[in-house]
């Protein structure tokens, strides 16, 4: 609970015998679990986010040690500059819980856990310079989680383990800089990262991604460098390509080095991209299990009978609800390479058709539908290996067949 400093009621008696009351508002003291020196507020180890008050002097805030079921806005922060917060359990950060501190300048989780961020729950923060989680866990970031950010210097992820980036989980982001470092991801779902734009660097190094679906860099355009790293046991398509074809024409300033891919049917379209441009790989990207360059394994080898037209993966998207009215319709977008110039591919997205309302991003997708011509592969392949198996066991019980004769 905030102590509160009571009204004021100041009795000044003039030499003309005039009394006058001059009522004082009241203002906010510091609250019982903080210690308020000068312009700083340091708290620890609060269990409740409601009610919250902080003189108007307050211009940093530091959390340690919370244990917070939920955080959202709070209108008593308007000057502060600085939060972080550190060590703490975070349930929910709920929509749009500091888009309303026109001042915010750094917003920092260090330490920390965090269940889900809501849609919109890091939203419209324009006046900030670095938005970070260092050593932190992340469970869901959800459609629309960190949305329509503009103005950004740099949004940091260091050090610390994501368990789901939702379709949608970065949604129209301008910055600086983007990086995610020493990173690890269990799943990042298709359109993951929409409408990034206007970056000056995006680092995705030593990053450990578990599952990377295809689309998940849908629309990320004009980045002036790119840089990959890390272990990709379970990436489809060509994803990480996308970000190279947002940058400049040239691609000199994407660099995809020290990581380990395995390569399969899965990865077919990213080796099938880097035999095409072998320089979108270095040498020292290689398959998990083989230890070859990727550039020297072809998509043929690493899943026979594959074909091109089987590359095209359907994505199912809808945005989330706090960025669009809720009656919009989700629409199908296929994500296919189509040839655009010798040596090169082009890896577009068509709009294909519109799906039912309400549709859940992440139940629909569809990973890359197969053709008619992969169908009719597998099953001459099933009647190839039935015939092999009769026939060994006609050639089994033959010779019991003789004896009785």
């Amino acid at each position: 609970m905030t102590k509160m400093r009571m009204d004021h009621h100041l009795l000044i008696l003039l030499y003309t015998g005039c009394v006058i009351f001059i009522t004082t508002k009241a203002v906010p003291a510091c609250p019982w679990s903080c210690s308020c020196t000068g312009d700083l507020v340091e708290c620890g180890g609060i269990t409740s986010w409601t009610g919250m008050q902080f003189p108007p002097t307050t211009r940093s805030v530091r959390i340690n040690g919370g244990i917070l079921p939920y955080i959202g806005p709070n209108t008593s922060w308007n000057q502060t500059r600085h939060i972080k917060f550190v060590g703490c359990k975070i349930g929910v950060i709920k929509p749009l819980t500091f888009s309303n501190i026109p001042e915010l300048k750094t917003l920092e989780f260090r330490a920390s856990i965090v269940k889900r961020i809501l849609p919109c729950g890091l939203s419209a923060i324009n006046s900030a310079s670095s938005i970070s989680f260092e050593a932190s866990m992340i469970d869901e970031i959800q459609a629309g989680g960190i949305s329509n950010i503009a103005g950004l210097r740099n949004l940091t992820f260091f050090a610390s383990s994501i368990s789901t980036i939702a379709s949608f989980g970065f949604q129209n982001v301008q910055a600086d800089k983007v990086s995610f470092n020493d990173v690890q991801i269990d799943l990042v779902q298709p359109a993951a990262f929409t409408d990034l734009h206007d970056l000056d660097s995006f680092t995705w190094s030593q990053v450990f991604a578990k599952s990377t679906e295809a689309g998940a860099f849908y629309r990320v355009t004009d980045i002036k460098s790119v840089e990959i790293s890390g272990f990709y046991p379970a990436l489809k398509h060509h994803t990480l390509m996308e970000l190279r074809e947002a940058t400049p024409a040239n691609h000199q300033s994407f660099q995809f080095h020290s990581s380990r891919v395995s390569c399969d049917c899965r990865s077919a379209p990213l080796l099938a991209y880097v035999q095409q441009n072998p320089e979108a790989a270095q040498a020292s990207v290689v398959c998990s299990m083989s230890n070859r360059r990727l550039r020297d394994v072809g998509p043929e080898e690493a899943c026979p009978g594959h074909g091109t037209d089987s590359y095209c993966a359907e994505i199912s998207l809808s945005s989330p609800a706090c960025l669009a009215p809720a009656s919009t319709d989700s629409f199908l977008v296929t994500v296919c390479p189509t040839e655009a110039r010798p040596g090169h591919t082009d890896f577009g997205t068509t709009i294909t058709g519109e799906g039912p309302r309400g549709t859940n991003t992440s139940s629909n997708y569809r990973e890359g539908t197969k053709s008619r011509q992969e169908q009719n592969r597998l099953f001459n392949a099933g009647d190839k290996k039935l015939t092999h198996v009769l026939l060994i066991v006609f050639l089994f019980l033959l010779p019991a067949v003789f004896q009785r004769t």
